[in-house]
């Protein structure tokens, strides 16, 4: 079809890159008033976004759709199972839910006795374009952005390769790396078919118009070092024999930094499963896929500061705070068994003024603070408590503060009344602010 496009005078070629009878209004308003050049831009960044797999070569749905204008070329002078003439309605059908695999006759009985003829779709078929404005080269995005099963949907589509999609719970953490980021995302498969398939997991992101694949993927784990920077991230999982798929697909913002100073996310572990020090890919291993804990279960927390080298103090607090305040609960809940935990970052090295554990510390959040001398530093509290938080969500606030840098980040979770836990996607918000 390149091969195609190319050869195409440019009236042709513009009608076939025209979307707007596939895309939501958004999408559509700007295709309508593109020139022909931008439609063509246009329709390459939303094919990309739309394509419903990134871990699979190519784009099947790109192709799916100029299959179907190849095919509504030779229906035109063709005669079809309806018995109908071909127009512009018949076109525009098949552009929208692709031409029919099988069909069924049935005939009525009496005076005036006629057959009808049934066409009958692939199934099940998604709607893959997301919900976004098409102006935008890395548009904002999350996974609400895609309505796969969109009732009265513009278009729909039926993949061969895959037989249901589902979606992916996940917990996804930000670490810094420099000018680069550590991405560990622990993730669920809630398709009992496809938990007992051989699989294929992909951590792929999108940046700058390109997609990139991590090669560090697990059955419930993965990690990708990718830039610092806005990108679109797509976790994605597909069975090898009954061709069952997950994905969850989002946009991540840039780990915000201050003179060298850079907070990760918060990770949500599971602290009975604490071994010993930690780093991020070991407390992935004990990350639940969703940041839902029963109400009297230990929460545990893991983050990392990267700054420059200084030897000043730092100090941590870490508070728990009702985000549906129910009528017992007045203002911030400490972490823990009724105290806030106060704890100084952990070089991740040994070499301090007053030498700590390596990374990971589970120590106590009390004592002394320690002096910084290395540029990364990590540090994990948990507490045992969890029935003063009530009953809905809340969120965990991280401060630190050393006479240099405060900054603060949150990370949402469900608590619950019975060990039977809700799902609620965990969202992390950063934010600094420099204390000379």
């Amino acid at each position: 079809f390149a091969a195609a496009l190319d050869a195409m005078p440019e009236q042709r070629r513009c009608q076939w890159l025209d979307l707007r009878v596939l895309a939501l209004p958004r999408a559509g308003d700007a295709l309508s008033q593109a020139t022909c050049t931008e439609r063509a831009a246009i329709a390459n960044r939303l094919w990309t976004l739309s394509q419903p797999l990134w871990m699979t070569p190519g784009n099947d749905l790109r192709t799916e759709h100029f299959a179907r204008l190849t095919m509504a070329l030779v229906l035109s002078e063709s005669a079809n199972a309806h018995n109908l003439a071909w127009g512009d309605d018949s076109q525009q059908l098949l552009l929208r839910y692709g031409w029919a695999e099988w069909f069924t006759r049935s005939e009525s009985t009496g005076l005036y006795a006629s057959f009808s003829v049934t066409g009958h779709d692939r199934e099940p078929s998604y709607y893959f374009f997301p919900d976004v404005p098409a102006t935008a080269a890395t548009p904002w995005l999350s996974a609400t952005s895609w309505h796969l099963r969109k009732t009265l949907a513009p278009t729909r589509y039926a993949p061969r390769h895959i037989e249901r999609l589902t979606s992916l719970a996940h917990q996804v953490a930000r670490f810094p790396r420099g000018d680069s980021l550590l991405l560990a995302a622990s993730y669920r498969i809630d398709d009992t078919a496809l938990v007992r398939d051989s699989i294929d997991a992909a951590m792929v992101w999108l940046h700058d118009g390109a997609l990139r694949t991590s090669a560090h993927a697990g059955r419930d784990r993965m990690l990708a070092t990718v830039p610092n920077d806005t990108i679109v991230m797509s976790l994605e999982v597909l069975g090898r024999g009954g061709k069952r798929a997950a994905r969850s697909r989002f946009a991540l913002a840039p780990l915000p930094c201050n003179d060298g100073w850079c907070l990760s996310d918060l990770l949500l572990i599971d602290p009975s499963r604490a071994d010993g020090a930690l780093d991020p890919e070991s407390a992935l291993a004990m990350a639940p896929p969703v940041a839902s804990f029963a109400a009297g279960s230990p929460i545990g927390v893991f983050w990392e500061l990267q700054s420059p080298a200084t030897v000043h103090p730092l100090w941590l607090s870490l508070t728990i705070t009702p985000t549906q305040r129910q009528p017992r609960a007045q203002g911030g809940l400490p972490f823990g068994a009724g105290t806030q935990r106060q704890r100084c970052a952990t070089p991740m090295a040994g070499r301090a003024a007053r030498a700590p554990r390596s990374g990971g510390d589970a120590a106590s959040a009390s004592g002394r603070p320690r002096h910084l001398s290395r540029t990364a530093h990590r540090g994990s509290a948990w507490g045992s408590r969890t029935r003063s938080v009530p009953r809905g969500r809340a969120h965990t606030v991280d401060h630190s503060s050393g006479g240099r840098v405060c900054a603060d980040n949150r990370r949402r979770f469900f608590a619950s009344s019975t060990d039977r836990t809700s799902c609620a996607s965990a969202v992390a918000v950063n934010g600094f602010c420099s204390n000379r």
